[in-house]
């Protein structure tokens, strides 16, 4: 759970970091530029890190009292629901993997 929101605050960061990148680039580049051209990827890069990365912490943020008292009820019943939620999560990993190597 805290990795899921911490990667939500780290592509949040990031996504500020790449939007701050890409206004510099945009007001400062020479008009001609190819460097002016890649603001608009960057901004692109913006919408999907920054919104989708603030969007997955605060839905994870959202669902920690509910896990909490899961576990304390039950821990048992609580394992056995996120194993399996991490097995799916690891198993959509195949295909990074494919295309990474």
């Amino acid at each position: 759970m805290c990795s899921r929101i911490a990667t939500g605050f780290g592509s949040a960061i990031f996504g500020v970091i790449v939007i701050v990148a890409a206004i510099l680039l945009f007001k400062f580049a020479n008009p001609a530029s190819w460097l002016k051209s890649l603001a608009i990827p960057f901004m692109l890069v913006w919408l999907i890190m920054g919104i989708g990365g603030s969007a997955d912490g605060y839905i994870s943020r959202k669902s920690i009292p509910e896990k909490v008292s899961l576990f304390e009820k039950d821990q048992k019943d609580f394992f056995s629901k996120e194993i399996v939620k991490v097995e799916k999560t690891h198993n959509s990993w195949q295909g990074i993997r494919v295309f990474c190597q």
